[in-house]
This record gives C-alpha cells, structure tokens and sequence, in this order.
C-alpha cells in the first residue's frame, strides 16, 4: 500500500553503508555480522533517546547489557563514519550528523516536504512552538518543529530526538488511533523508561483513553514545567496514525478556554497534511 511508504522507522537507517558495516562486524571480534549491526543499532537507538545530554559509556553498557570493551569498540567504530559524537570532554555520545542525514529516508522526506506548509501555517496561527513526531517502533521520534512569533517559546525537543510512546503528547495522540490490544503492549513496555520521566504508566493509560474519548490529548501539565500542550493525531484514510502534531506553551497561553480552537486549528492542520499525503501517493502511482 502507498501508506507503508510513510511509515517510517528506525529500520530506514539500515542505509548505512556497506563500509560501516564491515567496521561494525570488524569490532564484533567473532560475533556474527548480523549481531554486530544488531547490537549497533541497539547502541543508536538508546544514544538517541537520550537527546542533547547525550549517554556515557556507562551508561551504553548498562542499557544493553553487552561488555564494556564490546561497547567501547562499536561507538568507536560508529564515531568513525559519523554516526555518533563525543562531547568536547569525550565522556557521552550523541548522535552524529551522518546517520541525521541517513535517517531521512524518502518517506520521511516526503511527509516533511508534504507537511511543511501547514505547519508554518499553524505556527503563525498559534503564535506558538508547533512539533510533528512519527512513530518508530516504541518510540516516538520528533520529525519537524517550528518556532511562534510569541516572545516565549516553550522548544521542548529537537528534530530527530526520540522519547518512548507515552511520554509525550503527540505519542499519547499515536496511541489513541492504535489497537488497544497494541497501545496496552506498548505502554506495559515502555513502563520503565516512563520513569525517567517522571511519568506513571496510570497516567499514560489515562491520557490514552481520554485522548480515545475525546478525539484529541490536552495536558496541563506538560513534560517541561509550568507548561502545557495540545495535540491531535494525524490520521490515513483508513484511519491509522501516521503522525500527531502538537502545540506547547507556557501555562497561561493555553487557559482552558483557548483549548477548543487550537484543537480545530491543529485538525484543520492535521487534515491538510493527511489529504496532501494521500494525493502524493496517488501521484506515484
């Protein structure tokens, strides 16, 4: 189906080139080439998510569970072709702009240049910060941003940065359209990772079915202190989530009575960009 085209995960950056792979299965020393670029990709996924702080090597191990020493050899391997980074005193890995560039696959280009318009839209229509996350498999990875014309904008999260589905609005509006049997999966595991969020799993499954109620996430009381957000989910024709756009303010830009018209601004959005997608693909055809 043209929607697979859009659903875009993880599993896109597998265009790492055949020079990396080699590096990877190099350090592995006896492992398979296919468990090398696994545990890489599982190394990848957990410095993402852990956005601009970045992850210690410490940290890397204890996530993964591999060796230290094996640890150590793959990030090496992965800062080679630019991957990941160091930070300038060398003690945590962030993501490097290779595998940013890598990432943006086609789909992923297609729904931002489908998307952008409206967003910009939106963005001048709210006054304030305007985000749009996909979902990649447990997580929800932020595809694009804009900055409001308010002189206090709330950036909660850079392009490309990663948190688990759940934590944030725009996941809870993806998991709204989701299977329940699938979103209750989801949430059970991710329940860990919540913690480091300070968020309940309770929590999660209650904004879940009242964003499933509702048709929409509002949360006053959002990720980032004395703020709070608005989101809806950006749906295909048969009705399954390809993305979820948000809004996020400082407390009093959002007052409970302004909640109705940035959810009818945020569907009107949400509905241009699902439309403009679909013609894209029949375009393709």
């Amino acid at each position: 189906m043209a929607w697979a085209r859009f659903r875009v995960t993880l599993g896109a950056m597998s265009d790492l080139n055949d020079h990396l792979t080699t590096q990877l299965s190099k350090t592995a020393r006896g492992s398979s080439g296919a468990q090398a670029i696994e545990r890489a990709f599982a190394i990848l996924r957990f410095v993402a998510g852990t956005g601009k702080l970045g992850a210690r090597l410490s940290d890397v191990v204890a996530h993964t569970g591999l060796a230290q020493p094996t640890v150590h050899r793959m990030l090496r391997a992965l800062e080679s072709e630019g991957a990941v980074l160091r930070s300038l005193e060398g003690k945590r890995y962030v993501i490097g702009p290779e595998l940013t560039l890598l990432g943006l696959s086609t789909g992923l280009r297609e729904l931002r240049s489908v998307a952008s318009p409206f967003l910009e839209r939106l963005c001048t229509e709210v006054g304030d910060a305007v985000f749009m996350s996909i979902a990649s498999g447990r997580e929800t990875v932020c595809a694009d941003r804009r900055i409001g014309s308010y002189p206090i904008q709330v950036i909660s999260i850079d392009i490309g940065s990663r948190r688990p589905l759940g934590v944030s609005v725009n996941g809870i509006a993806i998991l709204s359209r989701l299977d329940p049997e699938k979103t209750q999966h989801i949430i059970d595991a991710n329940a860990e990772r919540f913690g480091d969020f300070n968020v309940p799993k309770r929590l999660v499954e209650e904004r879940v079915e009242q964003a499933r109620q509702r048709g929409y996430v509002y949360v006053e009381a959002a990720l980032v202190k004395n703020t709070r957000a608005v989101s809806v989910p950006v749906v295909s024709v048969a009705g399954t989530p390809i993305a979820a756009i948000s809004t996020i303010a400082i407390t009093r830009r959002i007052p409970a009575q302004r909640v109705g018209k940035l959810v009818s601004l945020l569907r009107t959005t949400a509905d241009d960009i699902s439309r403009s997608v679909q013609e894209a693909a029949t375009r393709r055809r």
